[in-house]
């Protein structure tokens, strides 16, 4: 009788990782899919959407100011747009947060010199299936999401955890974008 209990109990556990797995896994976006649109503010009131940037190569990052990770990855990210905006890179930020203050006070601390867009109810982040901090996606020119030969996970649509962007294969994968 106890054996089968834990043998049940295994069982549901087994399934259970299984079906979330394939929840984190499944975001209903595909490569060579227009990128879900948007329409956000800025810290500063300015009105972002991604059609604006069409052309562009985007780098959105989708993350929170109560997220070390996150906030460890930006200076990378600020130095991917210094070093490649004039070859057509564009790094978006979105944030999660509803405190405009604290993310004003994190862009000034770690020097963010790109758009971080506020998405405070959570709109966009559930447009792209966000399901943890930092997230990224690479959009290419024509607007589409595009697979990223992610050097610790391999091909990716969405690029899960904070990433080293100044790495040289990194760089270089995007450098094949632009």
């Amino acid at each position: 009788m106890f054996k089968r209990v834990l043998k049940l109990i295994f069982s549901l556990i087994f399934f259970s990782l299984i079906l979330s797995c394939n929840k984190i896994v499944d975001t209903n976006l595909s490569p060579g899919q227009p990128a879900p649109a948007f329409k956000l503010q800025d810290l500063s009131g300015k009105i972002h959407q991604l059609s604006d940037y069409k052309g562009k190569v985007v780098v959105l990052n989708f993350w929170a100011s109560w997220c070390g990770p996150c906030i460890q990855e930006m200076p990378a990210l600020s130095e991917l747009q210094k070093n490649y905006a004039d070859k057509g890179l564009k790094v978006i930020s979105i944030a999660v947060d509803d405190q405009k203050e604290t993310l004003l006070d994190v862009k000034t601390k770690v020097n963010i010199d790109f758009p971080v867009l506020l998405d405070s109810k959570s709109e966009i982040k559930n447009k792209y299936k966000i399901s943890g901090f930092p997230e990224t996606f690479i959009i290419n020119r024509e607007g589409k999401l595009v697979l990223f030969n992610d050097p610790e996970n391999g091909l990716r649509l969405k690029i899960i955890g904070p990433r080293n962007w100044r790495s040289d294969r990194i760089k270089e994968e995007l450098e094949n974008l632009l």
